[in-house]
């Protein structure tokens, strides 16, 4: 079923969850942040295949609804990114996807893919998001590297 869900829908564009007025800026601090808590949460007797959240009795919630009881990676990743710009939530998404190919070796196009594979294992989804977080995590220090550089601009307006 997760899989039908997410071949009709392109991954890299997400819906809208909740809009953020004129940002559009792509926030790899929060990425990492929503991440690294993804990984701390998800837990085996918590990990789903085949859906992205379900309640206690095995059926499929929004993953933002309290009744949901386990997640796949999209899901419980999600929940964290609410407070997210939509170009935040792609680049997580398009991360993932990026990631679950490189440790795939290509047999999976695509987090859903990955996730949900028969072979798929807990430990394969830890190795998943340890390597995101770490994406995520020089992403966010070449950010906050750049922002420390003097803005060119600003220098030649500056009197003196």
């Amino acid at each position: 079923m997760h899989r039908r869900l997410h071949k009709k829908k392109n991954p890299f564009l997400m819906p809208i969850r909740r809009p953020v007025a004129g940002c559009d800026l792509v926030d790899h601090a929060l990425i990492e942040r929503a991440l690294a808590a993804t990984r701390r949460e998800l837990v085996p007797e918590r990990w789903h295949k085949g859906a992205p959240a379900v309640d206690a009795r095995g059926r499929e919630t929004d993953p933002e609804d309290d009744s949901s009881d386990a997640w796949c990676v999209e899901g419980i990743l999600l929940r964290h990114l609410l407070e997210g710009s939509n170009a935040t939530i792609r680049a997580a998404m398009r991360l993932l996807h990026q990631t679950a190919r490189r440790l795939s070796e290509g047999r999976h196009d695509t987090l859903f893919a990955f996730n949900d594979a028969p072979a798929t294992s807990f430990a394969d989804i830890d190795r998943l998001l340890l390597a995101a977080v770490a994406e995520a995590a020089g992403r966010a220090a070449a950010d906050a590297e750049q922002l420390r550089e003097p803005n060119p601009a600003a220098v030649e307006a500056s009197p003196g």
